[in-house]
C-alpha cells in the first residue's frame, strides 16, 4: 500500500478552492483529497497535479487518480451469480482502474485472487499466474464444470440421485462432492512445477472466512500479513465454501465455512486502511415472498417437506412451486444484513440508495445489480456466459455515471473534504 509521508501543504489553498468551486462530485472530491493528504514534499505529482489530470482528460482522468491512492476492489460471494464479476474484472482491466487493495468473500474470491496478482507485479512476465479476463472466463468455467453432480438416468435415478444428496447434507458433507473443485483450484494455483502459491505471493489480498466455533470472533480476514504461508487455494476453499453445497474444512478441529459472515467485504477493506472502494455485491435482496416465508419456529417442517417436494418436481410432478430451503433464507438474510450494517456504517445509505445515489463521502462506488431472477444454483453455461456479459456493462455503466467530473451528489459537502486536510 502506499505510505503515507511527511505532507506537503502548499497546495491545499487551491484544492481548498477546488472542493468548494470545482465539484460536487464526491469520489472526485475524495480522490483530491486523498491526494493532497499523501503528497511528499519532492513529489511531483500532488493534488493540484490531480486536479488538471481531471480537467484535462475527464473520466479517463478521475479512472487513473485510483492509482495515485489506497483504493480497493471489493467482491462479494453469490454462487453462480458471482460470474457477473468475471465481466465486471474484465472492465476494470479494459479501463485501466488500479487498485492496491484486494477483498473478496465466498465466489468473490476468485476475482480478489486475480486482481492482486494482476495488480502486484508490474512486468505481467512476472505473475505467477496468467491473470488476463480470458483466462479467468476460462478458469470460472472448468469451476463450473468441476461442480456438476452427475445424474442418473430415469425416474428411479433421479429419486436416488436426491436421496444421495440428502445423505451428504445430513453428514454436512455437502451435496456436491468437492474433489474436484479442490484439484482445479490447486492446479491453477500453483507455479509451473506445481508448487501452490503461499498468500504472500499475492500483494494485498484479504480473503473472508466464517470460522464456526471460534467462540470470540467468527469472522476470519486471511491475508498477506497475518498468514503469509497459508496456501491460496485453500484459503479459496475455505471462504468459497457455501454450507449446503460443499463440505466444511476441518483442520484439526476447527470448522471453517463460506465467507457468509462479511458477504461484500467492505469494512476489511477499509480496515486495511482503503481510501476508496468500488464494490461489486451480486448477493443482495430477497424477494417478498422469501422474506415472508421467513418464521423461524416452521424451519423444522421446511426442511421435513422439501425433500419430498424436490423428488415430486423431479420424478415429473412439475406444479408444486419450487422453493428455497429455510436454511440459505436465513444464511442470506444474515448475510444481508451484515452488508447493510456495513454500507450504512460507511456511507449513512443502504445498499440499494448506495447503488442508485451513490456515496456522498466518496468512500464506496457500489455496482449492484438486480440479479433475483437469476437462481444461484443454476449452473449453467448460458446463466454463466449471460452474467459475465452483464457484468460488463453494469460495471462500465457504474464508472461511467458516478466517476464522470460532471456528476453531482445532491448531498456534495465541500466543508467535510477540506476539513479533512484542516484536521489532520
Amino acid at each position: 500500500m502506499i505510505k503515507i509521508e511527511p505532507l506537503n501543504e502548499k497546495d491545499w489553498p487551491y484544492t481548498i478552492g477546488f472542493l468548494h468551486e470545482g465539484t460536487k462530485n464526491p469520489y472526485v472530491a475524495n480522490l483530491v483529497t486523498s491526494i493532497a493528504r499523501k503528497t511528499r514534499e519532492d513529489s511531483e505529482f500532488g493534488s493540484k497535479e490531480a486536479v488538471g489530470v481531471i480537467e484535462r482528460e475527464g473520466l479517463e482522468g478521475v479512472i487513473s487518480l485510483f492509482g495515485h491512492v489506497n483504493s480497493a476492489d471489493v467482491w462479494s460471494g453469490g454462487t453462480i451469480r458471482g460470474m457477473h464479476h468475471v465481466g465486471s474484472y474484465a472492465e476494470l482491466q479494459n479501463l485501466g482502474l488500479r487498485t492496491n487493495i484486494h477483498a473478496g468473500s465466498s465466489a468473490g474470491g476468485v476475482p480478489a485472487i486475480f486482481r492482486a496478482f494482476d495488480m502486484g507485479y508490474g512486468n505481467p512476465q512476472t505473475r505467477p499466474i496468467d491473470t488476463n479476463s480470458a483466462y479467468l472466463n476460462d478458469f470460472v468455467m472448468n469451476i463450473l464444470k468441476s461442480i456438476q453432480v452427475p445424474k442418473s438416468e430415469g425416474k428411479m435415478g433421479k429419486v436416488v440421485d436426491l436421496l444421495k444428496g440428502l445423505s451428504r447434507f445430513i453428514k454436512l458433507e455437502g451435496i456436491i462432492p468437492d474433489n474436484r473443485l479442490e484439484d482445479l483450484l490447486n492446479k491453477t494455483l500453483s507455479t509451473s512445477d506445481g508448487t501452490p502459491l503461499l498468500m504472500e505471493d499475492a500483494p494485498n489480498l484479504y480473503l473472508v472466512v466464517t470460522h464456526i466455533n471460534n467462540p470470540r470472533e467468527h469472522k476470519l480476514v486471511i491475508n498477506s500479513y497475518d498468514q503469509p504461508k497459508e496456501q491460496i487455494w485453500r484459503a479459496l476453499r475455505k471462504s468459497a465454501g457455501h454450507v449446503y453445497l460443499f463440505k466444511p474444512i476441518d483442520e484439526g478441529g476447527e470448522i471453517y465455512v463460506d465467507g457468509v459472515v462479511e458477504g461484500l467485504p467492505l469494512k476489511t477493506a477499509m480496515n486495511a486502511g482503503a481510501d476508496i472502494a468500488i464494490g461489486f455485491l451480486v448477493n443482495y435482496g430477497l424477494t417478498d415472498e422469501n422474506l415472508e416465508r421467513i418464521n423461524v419456529p416452521k424451519v423444522l417442517e421446511k426442511v421435513v417437506v422439501r425433500w419430498p417436494l424436490r423428488i415430486a418436481q423431479q420424478i415429473g410432478i412439475t406444479h408444486i412451486p419450487r422453493t428455497l430451503t429455510y436454511f440459505d433464507i436465513l444464511l442470506h438474510k444474515l448475510s444481508m444484513q451484515i452488508t447493510l450494517d456495513n454500507c450504512e456504517y460507511l456511507t449513512s445509505y443502504n445498499p440499494d440508495e448506495l447503488s442508485v445515489k451513490g456515496d456522498p463521502y466518496g468512500r464506496v462506488l457500489l455496482v449492484m445489480p438486480d440479479l433475483s431472477n437469476v437462481s444461484p444454483t443454476a449452473f449453467t453455461v448460458k446463466t454463466s456466459e449471460a452474467l459475465i456479459t452483464r457484468g460488463r456493462n453494469d460495471t462500465l455503466r457504474a464508472i461511467r455515471d458516478f466517476l464522470n467530473p460532471t456528476f453531482a451528489h445532491e448531498r456534495y459537502d465541500p466543508t467535510y473534504f477540506s476539513k479533512k486536510l484542516i484536521k489532520y
